[in-house]
């Protein structure tokens, strides 16, 4: 929720910065912004090559660069091209950049026999919680489908490469507290820190939590319950999914009115219920009881 505050926020502004003349006072909020959502500097020097994402069913996405701007982050090009006769919308129901889960704005309607010229970007909020400082790997399925949600294509995930590709090699010495690990299905679970969200502009007490996937199956995980100080807290919940091979780093967030409504004045211990399933399947691969994290 707080990552979609921010760039619903960062696009009202845009707009009224486009309506009227910049002032100082709003080119600070932007910055603001910025600062709070993009922790690491990403490298702008790595590039991106115009190449063919999907062709067929006579539609044909094709990328056609990045650019880096200094609020939104990356922006990678893209034109679509919709050569049916019917309205079609374009949709990513999955990306990872450098093997982490990371949200993207790809999303676009095209009507019947148009082609569209755009960009998308991505959540700098997942990203600075990634670590991410440089496009060296992203992977993104797609899918399109019609006004009445008929499928006309759906990848797989479809890897984008760039100038930071070959020579990539992914940081594994991530740290924490562990929540689970399941040696035989590969799914590893650790509790990264607790963030009370004082250094951030939209913040909230936050627990960071780092899922590893390294099995064959794709896998969910989902919070069935979720205490602060022994009383359970129904706006905190998580839910992650993850394809073989991939990651996550992402927050379970405690909302001041959802604390105020319990009769919570301070955080002192955080309680986890989790369940991890097959998701395709949905057979229960593992849970968690009564994880319990100390502040």
């Amino acid at each position: 929720m707080k990552r979609m505050i921010c760039l619903l926020l960062v696009m009202l502004i845009a707009g009224s910065l486009a309506a009227c003349s910049a002032t100082e006072e709003a080119l600070e909020v932007l910055s603001s912004i910025a600062e709070a959502t993009d922790a690491n500097q990403i490298d702008t020097d790595v590039t991106i090559d115009e190449q063919v994402l999907y062709e067929g069913n006579d539609v044909k996405v094709t990328v056609t660069g990045v650019s880096y701007d200094e609020y939104m982050g990356p922006e990678i090009g893209v034109v679509i091209e919709n050569n049916t006769d019917t309205d079609l919308t374009f949709s990513s129901e999955e990306c990872y950049i450098n093997s982490y889960a990371i949200y993207s704005y790809f999303y676009f309607s095209v009507p019947a026999g148009q082609t569209l010229t755009d960009s998308f970007g991505f959540s700098a909020y997942d990203m600075a919680l990634a670590g991410i400082s440089e496009l060296s790997t992203i992977e993104m399925s797609l899918s399109v489908y019609d006004d009445d949600y008929r499928d006309i294509a759906a990848t797989d995930l479809i890897a984008i490469t760039t100038s930071a590709t070959d020579g990539y090699t992914p940081d594994d010495a991530v740290t924490g507290d562990e929540v689970y690990y399941d040696k035989d299905n590969g799914v590893r679970i650790l509790a990264v820190r607790f963030d009370k969200g004082e250094d951030e502009l939209f913040g909230e007490p936050s627990l960071i939590l780092y899922v590893e996937n390294s099995g064959k199956r794709t896998v969910a995980v989902s919070s069935t319950e979720v205490d602060v100080n022994g009383k359970k807290l129904s706006g905190a919940s998580y839910y992650a999914v993850l394809a073989s091979g991939k990651r996550s780093v992402d927050a379970i967030t405690f909302y001041e009115d959802d604390l105020s409504e319990s009769g919570i004045t301070g955080i002192d211990e955080i309680t986890l219920w989790l369940k991890l399933y097959d998701n395709k399947t949905y057979d229960t691969i593992g849970t968690v009881e009564e994880y319990h994290f100390t502040i």
